[in-house]
């Protein structure tokens, strides 16, 4: 009986394995919906992922699964293919090259399938041949358009300097769908706002203020194999089979509307046999023309496209699909030609668009960084020159002090000073001298304290985070402030300055916004009537490192500075060692040291200052 009863559960639980997921693809529901997955497949070099929801990406990896919301970036040298998990998933592929930004917006709704990629910056190849009935869409979504495709294989770029989108037609129909006013590039003639993309054309499109400029041509291989990386090349090439068998059954079902009488064709107007050859002859040179430029060019050597030729196989009567040796052309009506050049015209005023607004970035980037190492060698100036003036007014309060000792006074002093390596004073007559004491200036100093008191009074969690405010008392009846520099010394293994935190732009001014008229622009932001410069680094030691930070101002006033006023807020990381450490409590003590601090007025003259108190911060130990 027992026996029975395990049989019959074995056999219920096997029935609910199969049946289970093939009810995804069985069922009222699920036969009008195919639920699409991104797997990465491979990938080279850096690429990272943002998951929906989430605050900071993370690198890919082979086999992840990217869903609905995520977004997907490659570096400078990165590459990856995806593979979309569907019922057709050995179809449908996308290789994405490096520099490049892709969001998957959708993966399915309530009515059927709907996948959307968003693509902000950047390239890829889509191979999309799971398009299986009308409630199921494929889309690329572009900012100057929606690319809907139907069976197809195609090349998207996005170049997010001037907002120029591109897009290359090896099989299928695109449809390009915008809701902007569509014109024609070379005539601003208004277009439809949907506009069919067919085999072996070429689409560039860009916004020009409120209107969408637009240009369809038989694409220009020289300028396409140019700009598309290897690896999409490789891609494209990798495709030659399925490209040729969609481009025949393409030509097929033209062949069939011929016979009843013209339709439509890939350029519109389709009305004879002659016409249908010459463009079944130009899909038929298509990968041949592109592999032989891409050779021309060095994109891919002659290796691995003799490899490609080998893997793309023949054609039924007998040639190679991709032909290394036979010069490909591809035939264009005059017609065709304006177009191209039409095209060419809008693609090199985007070139020379983007080259000029690269070089109004870059010397403004180097005005930025001149006017900063100016402020610095002056900073620098002012600082040596404070450090001579201070000595000099050191002397001159040392010989004021020693006037007013007495003989046998001055004896022990001058002995005191031979004995430290110092030459012995004079009895002159320096301002003073008979009177009494010299009369000190008010006392300045500047402190650390923490930005958040409750960390004064409670420890701090291992590996947590301080921030530290600088703030300057006995200033108010000083000199005016132009500029100071503070050095802050702390313990190597115990704690750490997040320079991340310090110079990001979206934190950066949270720490260095300055007080007390001090504006500083960090590098990245913007800041309106910023009047100040600053920098830091970080000099790291076995035992102590320390952060040094600086600041001056190029224009405005030198400032008054209120009692505590806080100059500056810094950024740290504390950590203590294991159970055992300084106090024997499950604590440590972290110190934060002024080392030094050096302030100067308009003239560049210092202004003295002295250095507050260590600031100790509690950190709990590991193992507590």
């Amino acid at each position: 009986m027992r026996k029975g009863s395990s049989r019959t559960l074995l056999a219920a639980l096997c029935f609910l394995l199969v049946i289970g997921p093939a009810s995804l693809f069985f069922g009222k529901q699920a036969s009008a919906q195919i639920m699409r997955v991104a797997v990465v497949q491979s990938l080279k070099g850096g690429v990272t992922v943002l998951k929906s929801g989430g605050a900071k990406p993370f690198k890919a990896f082979k086999n992840m699964s990217l869903n609905e919301g995520d977004q997907i970036a490659t570096a400078k040298d990165g590459q990856v293919v995806l593979e979309l998990s569907s019922a057709n998933a050995d179809k449908d592929s996308i290789t994405i090259a490096a520099n490049s930004v892709v969001n998957f917006s959708k993966m399915k709704d309530g009515e059927g399938t709907k996948s959307k990629l968003s693509v902000w910056a950047g390239s890829l190849w889509v191979k999309v041949k799971s398009v299986s009935n009308a409630s199921d869409q494929f889309e690329v979504e572009t900012p100057t358009s929606i690319m809907g495709v139907r069976g197809t294989q195609f090349y998207v770029d996005v170049d997010p300097m001037t907002g120029l989108t591109q897009l290359f037609l090896a099989a299928g129909v695109v449809q390009s769908s915008t809701n902007d006013t569509r014109k024609a590039a070379s005539s601003h003639e208004q277009m439809n706002q949907q506009q069919l993309v067919y085999p072996s054309q070429q689409l560039a499109e860009s916004h020009d203020q409120a209107d969408l400029m637009t240009q369809i041509a038989i694409v220009d291989l020289q300028q396409f194999i140019a700009q598309a990386s290897p690896d999409i090349i490789r891609a494209i090439l990798s495709s030659a089979q399925s490209i040729m068998a969609e481009n025949d059954a393409y030509l097929l079902k033209k062949r069939q509307e011929l016979d009843k009488g013209p339709k439509g064709d890939p350029a519109g107007s389709l009305a004879s046999q002659e016409e249908l050859d010459r463009i079944a002859e130009n899909l038929g040179n298509l990968l041949s023309a592109i592999a032989q430029e891409a050779l021309k060019q060095q994109k891919l050597d002659q290796k691995a496209l003799e490899q490609l030729v080998e893997e793309a196989g023949k054609k039924l009567d007998g040639s190679n699909i991709i032909d290394l040796k036979k010069k490909a052309d591809l035939k264009l009506t005059d017609k065709e030609k304006e177009q191209q050049n039409k095209l060419d015209q809008l693609l090199k005023a985007k070139q020379e668009q983007a080259a000029k607004e690269q070089a109004a970035k870059e010397a403004q980037l180097q005005q930025m960084k001149d006017a900063l190492a100016k402020a610095q060698q002056k900073l620098q100036e002012l600082i040596e020159q404070n450090r001579k003036k201070l000595e000099e007014q050191q002397k001159l309060a040392e010989q004021a002090y020693f006037n007013t000792l007495s003989a046998d006074e001055q004896k022990k002093f001058n002995a005191n000073r031979v004995d430290n390596g110092l030459a012995p004073l004079g009895t002159g007559t320096s301002p003073g001298a008979g009177s009494g004491p010299v009369q000190q200036p008010a006392v300045r100093k500047a402190s650390l304290a923490f930005s958040n008191p409750q960390q004064a009074a409670t420890p701090v969690d291992n590996i947590g985070d301080v921030d530290l405010n600088l703030v300057f008392d006995g200033f108010a009846a000083s000199p005016r402030i132009a500029g100071y520099q503070i050095e802050v010394e702390f313990p190597t293994q115990m704690a750490a300055f997040r320079q991340g935190a310090f110079a990001e732009p979206e934190s950066a001014l949270q720490y260095r916004a300055g007080a007390a008229g001090f504006k500083v622009e960090p590098e990245g932001t913007s800041v309106a009537n910023a009047n100040s410069v600053d920098d830091f680094r970080v000099v790291a030691g076995s035992a102590t490192s320390s952060v040094i930070y600086s600041v001056a101002m190029f224009r405005a006033d030198p400032a008054t500075v209120p009692d505590s006023a806080v100059m500056l807020k810094l950024p740290f990381n504390v950590h203590a060692p294991s159970a055992g450490g300084d106090t024997g409590s499950g604590l440590a003590n972290v110190a934060f040291h002024i080392k030094s601090i050096k302030a100067v007025d308009a003239n560049g003259d210092p202004i003295a200052v002295k250095a507050g108190d260590d600031v100790t911060v509690q950190v709990r130990q590991a193992n507590t």
